[in-house]
């Protein structure tokens, strides 16, 4: 092979890997900016998850009991945001994250220590089907929120700012529904 051929192919190849690194060097310089033109998005994006997961869930409570929203829209909301915690199938099962909040949380033994009371409770809601059980438990567990018996949950909650309250009483609900089913399994053949 001549000399001059392999300074060809040298300079060819030489301009084509330059131009690769030259390449590569705006696509880092783009997506480098790219990011930081980001950020202001992702803080709002923050923002707009903390409002969804926080105050969103009493602005549907306060909805509901007003009659602006049909009843469960909160509940609805609630198994929207927390199927992180549960296996998506029917009937909802806590998977390891729902079963981590239910212990940590205090939640569930809330419910051993009140069963009797939360039982009496949904037994008095007009149930009329499985998924009824499941919604007013979440209703149910709602209510105890203002109680001194709730204490435990917000200390968890100042413990855990990641956390919020509906998460916890959706997981608790999961649990509520199957002691009740578990006390009335006659139910499972009724409806």
């Amino acid at each position: 092979m001549e000399i001059t051929k392999i300074l060809q192919i040298l300079a060819y190849s030489v301009t084509v890997l330059a131009g690769i690194g030259t390449i590569i060097g705006i696509i880092v310089a783009w997506r480098k900016r790219w990011f930081q033109q980001l950020k202001p998005f992702s803080k709002m994006a923050n923002t707009v998850n903390i409002f969804m997961a926080e105050m969103l869930p009493s602005i549907l409570e306060k909805f509901e009991s007003k009659d602006l929203c049909p009843d469960g829209t909160l509940v609805k909301w609630v198994t929207l945001v927390s199927k992180d915690k549960i296996s998506i199938s029917s009937p909802k099962i806590l998977n390891e994250k729902g079963k981590k909040i239910l212990e940590e949380s205090g939640i569930k033994e809330i419910i051993d220590n009140n069963k009797s009371e939360l039982i009496k409770k949904l037994k008095d809601k007009k149930i009329k089907n499985l998924l009824d059980i499941e919604k007013q438990s979440f209703y149910v567990l709602k209510s105890l929120e203002k109680r001194e018996v709730f204490v435990p949950i917000k200390n968890y909650l100042y413990n855990n700012p990641d956390s919020y309250i509906e998460a916890i009483l959706f997981v608790g609900s999961i649990y509520l529904r199957d002691k009740y089913i578990k006390k009335y399994p006659t139910l499972l053949n009724k409806m």
